[in-house]
């Protein structure tokens, strides 16, 4: 419930910012793509998650505005990790990964023709997980912060612009809690290396 309260609250600072911020050339946007996800397994009794390779997608909005030399694209994602199966001695089960993420992106426009601009990025992501595993869920922690590189390119159109991107995440903070205590329950065993992911994303922009 905490980490429900903290996403909300996250959310709700990224509507009022939207509302408040006035530029000339502020756009919001549209964007959905794929990502390709990597955190080291979670092994619990005689159970193991493995969280290698997973694809998912992630949607979401985002909205753009100018600072002098850099434009700031804050945005909110729902993120799915990928399909994980728990594999156990007797069967097997799903477990659900998803995400709250707020990237707050730095873009570096590139070029001087109006219609084509070139970008790099880079900036922090703030994200707020959710597993379907309520037990797995109580051992994560409540965000994470991962940082985001990437590169990506704009086409402004007939009053619409299209933002396909590349992007590169990793995790500057752990995901999974140090020391987490079952109270007995399982024979846990955590590695909590941070996670990283790659992106493929698309944005329309009105």
């Amino acid at each position: 419930m905490k980490k429900m309260h903290t996403a909300v609250f996250t959310v709700l600072f990224f509507l009022f910012t939207l509302v408040y911020t006035n530029d000339s050339i502020a756009q919001l946007s549209l964007a959905a793509g794929l990502n390709f996800g990597k955190l080291s397994d979670i092994s619990f009794s005689d159970q193991k998650a493995s969280f290698d390779t997973a694809t998912g997608y992630h949607v979401g909005l985002t909205y753009e505005f100018s600072l002098i030399l850099v434009t700031v694209r804050p945005g909110v994602f729902y993120r799915k990790f990928g399909d994980i199966t728990i594999k156990g001695v007797d069967s097997n089960s799903d477990l659900d990964l998803t995400f709250i993420d707020v990237p707050i992106d730095i873009l570096f426009r590139l070029g001087i023709i109006p219609i084509v601009k070139p970008f790099l990025l880079v900036g922090p992501v703030f994200s707020f997980p959710n597993a379907s595993e309520s037990l797995l869920d109580d051992a994560f922690e409540s965000f994470s912060t991962s940082l985001a590189l990437g590169a990506g390119i704009t086409i402004r159109l007939l009053g619409i612009s299209l933002t396909p991107e590349l992007r590169y995440e990793f995790g500057i903070s752990r995901l999974v809690k140090d020391n987490f205590d079952f109270g007995g329950e399982l024979d846990l065993e955590l590695d909590s290396d941070p996670p990283e992911s790659f992106a493929v994303r698309l944005g329309v922009g009105f």
